[in-house]
């Protein structure tokens, strides 16, 4: 995960568009336990992430300062989505209001998880 920013060092494409992001990332694969697909109280899909108890402080300091700030969940360079911190988070969080079918929560979970092409509707 990255922070969305308009002097950041890197830049990505994600829907046709370049973001500037911030590098290096303050989350990576290492941080993840879990990743899954689920369905929020509304029936709406989310992407669930877990992440390493050695990471929560980190996690929650940096998010702290990002609290209705952007950030792109990123895996290789490729952005999965582009989303506001609603809040701290640092054993997990959640990705909502994406806009995706359950199929595709299910790709994007299966992508960070397993590597491979990226799914059809991140390229």
């Amino acid at each position: 995960m990255r922070e969305v920013d308009p002097d950041g060092r890197a830049t990505l494409q994600w829907q046709g568009r370049s973001i500037a992001v911030k590098a290096p990332p303050m989350l990576s694969s290492a941080d993840i336990v879990d990743v899954r697909a689920a369905l929020d109280a509304a029936h709406q899909p989310v992407l669930e992430l877990t992440f390493r108890r050695e990471s929560a402080g980190r996690l929650l300091h940096a998010t702290e300062a990002l609290v209705g700030k952007q950030v792109a969940l990123t895996v290789d360079d490729h952005v999965l989505s582009v989303a506001t911190i609603a809040g701290p988070f640092g054993e997990s969080m959640q990705v909502a209001g994406t806009n995706m079918s359950v199929a595709e929560v299910h790709d994007m979970a299966r992508y960070i998880v397993h590597g491979g092409p990226a799914p059809p509707q991140q390229r």
